[in-house]
């Protein structure tokens, strides 16, 4: 097996503003405090378009108008709210991040296929980490950036709760390279795995090659 492997072009998601420079979009770039404080969701999903918007010429219209870097992304992640729009709870559903994330697609005329690997709250029901390892090395080998969907840290660092972040690379060890908000890191996912409390997800948005009406491909939920 591949020792390891990435997006192609992560730097893409380095986004230099006259302030500072970002991993993606912050959530503190929503304009209202409810906003900001729940929409880590919406915010991961702006990545995940951003990245598509700049590697694939038919996901192009994704993006809004060039501008500069910092309006561009939160015009995006303003758009991308009205579809992945958190509830009081934020989004805790992996079926909701996907079906709102291939509905801002349609809108935009791209049509998606959201692939998601849920993971149960009780252990017997999980995915093991072979499983879990070839879904990510899948996506990844196709230049696509992942959602993780956190609902518990369980015993890992640098990861909170309750939170999506952007996943852009993994080894075979399950070490996976994690952009949140302002920072990156490497998050355990193997130890996720196995200590989340809570369990959680992983969503892929594919661009689909030819238009249809089954916009949303899961897994089994909870």
């Amino acid at each position: 097996m591949t020792e390891s492997v990435s997006i192609r072009q992560p730097q893409l998601l380095l986004l230099k503003t006259e302030e500072q420079s970002s991993f993606g979009g912050r959530q503190s770039w929503y304009p209202t405090r409810y906003s900001r404080k729940r929409g880590c969701g919406p915010t991961t999903a702006s990545n995940l378009f951003w990245y598509l918007g700049h590697t694939r010429p038919e996901c192009e219209a994704l993006l809004p108008a060039k501008k500069t870097v910092k309006a561009r992304m939160t015009e995006l992640m303003y758009r991308v709210y009205s579809f992945v729009k958190p509830s009081l709870a934020g989004i805790y559903r992996p079926d909701r991040f996907a079906w709102g994330a291939s509905q801002y697609g349609a809108a935009c005329g791209v049509y998606l296929r959201a692939r998601v690997l849920p993971v149960a709250l009780r252990k017997s029901r999980r995915p093991d980490a072979d499983v879990l390892r070839d879904f990510l090395f899948s996506a990844f080998e196709q230049d696509l950036p992942v959602a993780f969907l956190s609902r518990s840290n369980g015993k890992t660092d640098r990861l909170n709760r309750w939170h999506w972040v952007t996943l852009v690379g993994v080894d075979a060890s399950l070490q996976a390279q994690m952009f949140d908000q302002a920072d990156r890191g490497t998050v355990d996912l193997k130890q996720w795995l196995e200590h989340t409390l809570l369990g959680g997800a992983f969503v892929v948005l594919q661009p689909m090659e030819l238009e249809g009406t089954d916009l949303v491909s899961l897994t089994e939920t909870e």
